[in-house]
């Protein structure tokens, strides 16, 4: 099964694993695979998306070694339960803010492959954009640690280190997308990012709309 490089399992664990996926807005790619596991056997059951955007999967380990977080129940195996929650966002790539406008929108960001050197295939979306809107890519150095209230949206990217604002295609299934191909170069290393989507919104007459914000750092 396809595993992304960067994210929480990015190959197998043990001798049976559960298997977490996202799926490009049209079905026809992998933006985020991890494998859910300790070294022996899991089954997945069910996955949820909790209002923050993270994703909570449940299912059953025979795995001692199965990971816990501090003060977690311990693991003994033997077909224990498992529920754990997962951002789905691979190394390097981590959530920010929140979406905002006035049509409440769910406009999260996810992330295809990694932010790694090289990586030419690294991507990022926002779900539940309007299609056929304009919209941008806001790419900055650096996130706000507080938003910027922007004509009713909050924005989290720092425009006094903007780099970029590129016009991004929403497709017919309300997806967003930027390719963001990481040139090879060890000099990027390191580099910091921070990506929010914008568009124009008129579900109360002409609006803004906006994503939540992810903050890259490039890694080796």
């Amino acid at each position: 099964m396809p595993l992304s490089r960067g994210a929480w399992h990015g190959a197998p664990v043990g001798q049976y694993d559960g298997w977490l996926c996202i799926l490009a807005s049209d079905g026809t790619a992998v933006d985020y695979g991890s494998a859910i596991g300790g070294p022996f056997s899991e089954f997945g059951f069910d996955v949820q998306r909790t209002p923050g955007g993270e994703l909570v999967a449940s299912g059953a380990t025979w795995s001692s070694g199965f990971p816990v977080t501090p003060g977690g129940a311990a693991n003994v195996g033997g077909g224990d339960a498992f529920c754990v929650q997962i951002a789905a966002l691979p190394v390097g790539v981590q959530r920010h803010g929140a979406p905002s406008g006035s049509c409440a929108r769910g406009a999260r960001v996810h992330a295809r492959s990694g932010p790694f050197v090289g990586e030419a295939g690294f991507a990022l979306s926002a779900g539940d954009v309007p299609p056929g809107s304009p919209a941008l890519a806001a790419v900055s150095f650096t996130a706000l640690a507080a938003s910027q209230p922007l004509l009713g949206i909050d924005l989290w990217v720092d425009v006094n280190s903007l780099l970029a604002t590129p016009s991004v295609a929403v497709d017919g299934s309300a997806c967003a997308h930027l390719p963001l191909p990481i040139p090879a170069s060890p000099g990027f290393v390191g580099l910091p990012l921070a990506v929010q989507f914008l568009w124009i919104d008129g579900c109360a007459g002409v609006s803004l709309g906006a994503s939540d914000a992810v903050a890259i750092v490039i890694q080796p």
